[in-house]
């Protein structure tokens, strides 16, 4: 992990580790025990008659301590299946009050801090984000970014909480954006057979102009994420899941080589990574098979709708129908109805999982359409509101997952 180095950062490298929030706090706990027993002996040897008071304060403290430390070792043990962080006593009064300052003192800031909040409110709840996406925060954004401070390290995790949600929820089709930034849906209609073949097509190039790069990259026949590929390759063609999940297992064992350095980032090499990642999204959006194991996922995830959000999500999809149009413009006000509406837990996890996909995929191509116009010294005309809007269902989805 890298050295972070703005407060931000700092409060960041929390994220990391499932534990830590919870230690944080056990050791602040920890801290007041301290105080208390040192408040408490002293008070003892100045007043015989006042020990037992300041023993019973001393003993409250470090109960404190103790069910916090409880709380930590759970989180450690269990990442994603955390207990309320004080589940068996109330918080204490000063961290309640500096954390409501600290919230106080964000809003007030230029910067954009809603991250940082959702973050320690879903530890504080019990529901912590999801550890794939915080991973992805924690080690995608670069020294130089944590050093431009909260306004460049909050744009950074906008874009990677998009791309983590467009990845998580895709959809059999395809987003069209025409010159006027208006957005449509084209369904795909390949069969399974058609898109198996055709990723192992793109596999086997991808693959071996990768191995080629050998001795600029260090990837070779004996590199375990090639033995995935290639077991894939020869036995699995029939077994879409497995052929997803090597796929998934070979990128990570990559990603993870490259960023430690033991294979050199070469273009073919990246292109292979980049590919593979493709194909991860391709068959969980449009491969029954596999997207029906992903989608039993992603209900659990859905499954609890808190009614404020859903409300707020559903008038966010209702809003988007003015920047698309004909079917998509039609389904975004459908799905926002069925989240308004008593439909049952399915039928409204169905509906964030499509248009909550939808508006991540649009999210993407509106931050390229953006970075197109900046770089070129264009006029930045009514995408910056889509993209405010977009910005807000990317905040809400991530209380989600």
């Amino acid at each position: 992990m890298m050295a972070l180095s703005s407060p931000a950062a700092a409060a960041f490298s929390a994220a990391t580790a499932p534990d830590t929030a919870a230690f944080s706090a056990a050791f602040s706990a920890a801290a007041a025990a301290d105080s208390a027993a040192a408040a408490a002996f002293s008070i003892a040897t100045a007043a015989d008659s006042a020990f037992s008071a300041a023993f019973s304060a001393a003993a409250a403290a470090d109960s404190a301590f103790s069910a916090a430390f409880s709380a930590a070792t759970f989180d450690s043990v269990s990442p994603g299946n955390w207990v309320l962080l004080w589940s068996d006593i109330a918080q204490p009064e000063g961290l309640k009050a500096g954390w409501d300052a600290l919230k106080a003192q964000w809003a007030a800031d230029e910067a954009d801090w809603s991250f940082w909040i959702a973050w320690y409110e879903g530890i504080l709840n019990g529901s912590p984000m999801d550890w794939d996406m915080i991973f992805k925060i924690a080690t995608e954004i670069t020294d130089e970014e944590w050093d431009a401070g909260q306004t460049v390290v909050a744009e950074r995790i906008k874009e990677i909480q998009v791309d983590f949600f467009a990845n998580r929820l895709p959809q059999a089709e395809t987003i069209t954006r025409d010159l006027e930034g208006t957005y449509a849906v084209v369904a795909s209609t390949d069969n399974s057979d058609k898109i198996i073949d055709r990723i192992f097509r793109q596999l086997d190039f991808s693959l071996n102009l990768a191995l080629r790069s050998h001795n600029t990259s260090g990837f070779s026949d004996m590199c375990t994420a090639y033995q995935y590929l290639n077991h894939t390759r020869l036995n699995c063609r029939d077994d879409p899941n497995a052929v997803h999940m090597h796929i998934r297992l070979a990128r990570e064992i990559l990603e993870s080589r490259l960023d430690t350095g033991e294979y050199q980032i070469e273009d073919s090499l990246v292109a292979l990574v980049s590919a593979l990642g493709r194909h991860e999204i391709q068959l969980r959006a449009d491969h029954p098979e596999v997207r029906k194991a992903h989608e039993t996922f992603v209900e659990q995830r859905l499954r609890e709708l808190d009614e404020e959000k859903r409300l707020a999500i559903a008038t966010e999809f209702k809003a988007l129908s003015g920047h698309s149009k004909e079917r998509l413009s039609t389904e975004f006000v459908l799905d926002a109805v069925t989240l308004e509406s008593s439909t049952g837990v399915k039928a409204q996890a169905d509906a964030v999982k499509r248009s909550g996909g939808r508006s991540q995929r649009i999210s993407l191509s509106e931050r390229a359409a953006e970075a197109t116009k900046k770089a070129d010294g264009s006029a930045i005309n009514k995408g910056t509101g889509l993209l405010l809007r977009l910005d807000k269902i990317t905040e809400l989805l991530s209380s989600l997952f």
